[in-house]
């Protein structure tokens, strides 16, 4: 499992996402046979979205565009755990983050459930493949 930091984000998006592709690269040439999951990086909310012209929701759907480009279905996967947490906005939900930008304590269990269950189904799904 890979998920850039926010604080990457704050970099030019052209340096950060050839050094997150490197990484990539790296780990690929390390373990060949290893199955990557590379993750969104979660929204901020609206409020912090609507006032900071660097890292914002924008920006961050930008850098998961281009980190979901990155995936290859094959061994090289994307999931985007924004769904889970975002409001009818598109934006982390306020009451879901403690400052704007990170999540309360108790999501993290819920994030931990999703990841485990998103696993298994990318698992199952590659497991039905080898068998046609």
């Amino acid at each position: 499992y890979l998920m850039m930091g926010i604080n990457d984000v704050g970099y030019p998006a052209g340096s950060t996402m050839k050094k997150y592709t490197a990484l990539v690269d790296q780990i690929r040439a390390a373990q060949p046979n290893a199955l990557l999951i590379l993750m969104g990086n979660l929204h901020v909310s609206k409020l912090w979205s609507d006032n900071d012209s660097i890292i914002n929701n924008p920006v961050l759907d930008a850098f998961n565009a281009q980190t979901a480009a990155l995936a290859d279905g094959r061994t090289i996967f994307y999931l985007d755990p924004n769904p889970l947490f975002d409001d009818a906005d598109g934006a982390l939900s306020a009451e879901k983050c403690t400052d704007g930008a990170h999540l309360r304590p108790q999501y993290y269990i819920e994030w931990s459930q999703w990841l485990t269950a998103e696993s298994g189904r990318l698992l199952s799904s590659l497991q039905g493949a080898d068998t046609q």
